[in-house]
């Protein structure tokens, strides 16, 4: 869900978006997709978890989807020539939100399993909901030429650490693609 809500509202809204360009597009993911996600990415073999399932690293997933989605949103627009900027972000780690007061002391034991945790925590700190919410503010206020299309961003600007080396995938993307519209019924 937290993929395919993404994927099926921006399908929804495209044909607004199209009308209305310059337009923007912003999916906010997290660093759980370097840190949580399964090195083979997309578990396409086992999309609804009945063979396995963690709750870590399918969170992991989704957020590494999110970041495919709007990259694959982006060489659509490019390859159409449309004037929409698709992104996502990073909000950063922000304390007594909503995941960690309905995480389970199980679930936030296993995601402790992760070395990775411990390196982007440390290496980013917590922060307030406010600064949380300065780079999709930014994404969405910024000038066009001060964004890279079909970026990932945290804290503001371009970020590339902690970003899954497959987020770069564009057979990965359009493999993501075809399924979510598979999905959702909406090819």
């Amino acid at each position: 869900v937290n993929h395919l809500g993404h994927f099926t509202l921006t399908n929804c809204l495209l044909p607004a978006l199209k009308r209305s360009t310059p337009a923007r597009i912003i999916n906010v993911s997290s660093a759980a997709n370097y840190v949580f996600a399964n090195p083979q990415g997309i578990f396409f073999d086992d999309i609804d978890g009945s063979k396995s399932y963690s709750p870590v690293e399918r969170y992991g997933q989704s957020k590494l989807a999110n970041i495919l989605h709007a990259k694959q949103l982006q060489r659509q627009f490019d390859a159409e020539g449309v004037d929409i900027i698709a992104v996502s972000l990073h909000p950063g780690n922000i304390p007594g939100t909503n995941l960690s007061q309905t995480s389970s002391l199980k679930g936030i034991l296993s995601m402790l399993t992760y070395s990775r945790v411990f390196s982007t925590v440390f290496a980013e700190g917590f922060k307030s909901v406010p600064q949380g919410a300065a780079t999709t503010v930014f994404t969405a206020l910024a000038n066009p030429g001060d964004l890279v299309k079909g970026g990932y961003y945290n804290d503001c600007q371009l970020h590339t650490a902690r970003l899954n080396p497959l987020a770069n995938d564009a057979t990965l993307a359009q493999k993501l693609w075809e399924l979510s519209e598979q999905l959702t019924k909406q090819a």
